[in-house]
């Protein structure tokens, strides 16, 4: 994964439930910071999984395919990461 961020000429995060849930914040703004990415939130999240008032913030992302591409543009999406026995479909 850091090779992957470390080779990004366009990184951009999308936070997942497995964020809000575990009140990872603070180590997302800390990543988004380093490597001087966007976040967006997945869409219809559980939880709140990156605050909107926080610099990196860009909000959720929409619904339609799309809005999504146009909004990712040349951006590279870091590999998705779940927990472990997470399906990413929610709790």
């Amino acid at each position: 994964m850091t090779e992957v961020l470390a080779r990004s000429r366009y990184p951009v995060i999308v936070a997942g439930d497995g964020v809000g849930e575990a009140r990872a914040w603070r180590e997302l703004q800390d990543l988004a910071t380093a490597i001087g990415a966007p976040v967006y939130n997945e869409q219809l999240s559980s939880y709140l999984n990156y605050p909107y008032h926080l610099a990196h913030a860009r909000g959720e992302l929409p619904s339609v395919q799309q809005q999504v591409r146009q909004v990712l543009g040349r951006k590279d999406p870091a590999p998705p990461r779940s927990s472990a026995g997470s399906t990413g479909c929610g709790p």
